[in-house]
């Protein structure tokens, strides 16, 4: 790298200790996620926010071959949190388009015979509903005796609800 890429490099790879030590990460996983990010370059002999993609799948693919996985999987962290904060403060989207496609959204579809059901269901329970209520308003305030046509006519009333 010439000097003008190690300067960019070096005040990124600072940031990223700044922020990884920002975040209460441990010592060990700060000094993982750095050696990610300096073995990234190395391999590269670039700045690590300049690579595309394709750059990072062939280096992973190298990286099963020559390292264990633990060292793949605690690698791959240290490069999402690296790209992850360089996208928030530099608007690097390189990795986020990189394999999206779109999807359209869904329709609810409700079948009309389920709809109909639905209705005839939710009216006997309101009618079931408004019968107890009356029900329970009959017994709580009964006719009373003085005017025993009006007392027959409830009596008569009471076992239909």
């Amino acid at each position: 790298m010439d000097q003008k890429k190690t300067k960019r490099f070096d005040k990124l790879y600072e940031r990223h200790l700044q922020m990884l030590k920002l975040q209460g990460k441990s010592e060990k996983t700060r000094d993982a996620y750095a050696r990610a990010i300096r073995r990234l370059r190395d391999h590269f002999d670039c700045c690590p926010d300049k690579l595309t993609p394709k750059q990072l799948e062939s280096y992973f693919a190298q990286l099963v071959e020559t390292h264990s996985w633990s060292t793949v999987t605690v690698d791959c962290w240290g490069f999402k949190f690296f790209f992850n904060y360089m996208m928030q403060q530099f608007d690097i989207d390189v990795l986020l388009d990189y394999g999206v496609t779109g999807f359209p959204d869904t329709e609810k579809v409700i079948n009309p015979t389920w709809r109909e059901l639905n209705r005839s269901r939710n009216s006997l329970v309101n009618k079931r509903r408004y019968r107890r209520a009356r029900f329970a308003e009959m017994t709580m305030y009964p006719e009373t005796s003085d005017n025993p046509e009006k007392y027959n006519a409830w009596l008569k009333k009471k076992p239909g609800f």
